[in-house]
């Protein structure tokens, strides 16, 4: 079975690319600029999530578990493995913008069409 997109920390993480856009850093899990804190999307979703980093390496401490960041990333997030590493690793900040908006579109479509069908077998009409 493959991943369901977790939609709310996806639209936080693109909000947040959207509304910070010049701390948005798609070579870096996350980096300091003029005392403000730059994130990849895999660095974003788990800051968003609540991790705690941990030094300045890929490492983050979650739950009380040592995480790496993009492994973390991607089960937070619900992406399938191909997903994970295109957004991580190749997409500059603004196809990975693009990719995340279009990822949350096609979701969206899916969970909405998932929860009709469910409304139709469990409340048919009489």
């Amino acid at each position: 079975m493959s991943p369901v997109l977790n939609l709310p920390l996806a639209r936080k993480v693109l909000r947040a690319l959207h509304t910070h856009p010049h701390l948005h850093n798609a070579t870096l899990w996350r980096s300091e600029h003029d005392g403000e804190t730059a994130h990849n999307i895999a660095g974003w979703a788990v800051t968003l999530a609540g991790a705690e980093w941990i030094g300045t390496g890929e490492l983050v401490r979650y739950r009380d578990r040592t995480r790496s960041v993009p492994m973390l990333a991607r089960e937070l997030l619900g992406l399938a493995h191909a997903q994970a590493r295109q957004l991580f690793y190749h997409c500059n900040e603004e196809q990975g913008v693009r990719l995340l908006a279009d990822l949350i579109a096609h979701g969206t479509r899916v969970q909405r069409a998932q929860l009709e069908a469910l409304h139709i077998q469990l409340c048919p009409i009489r």
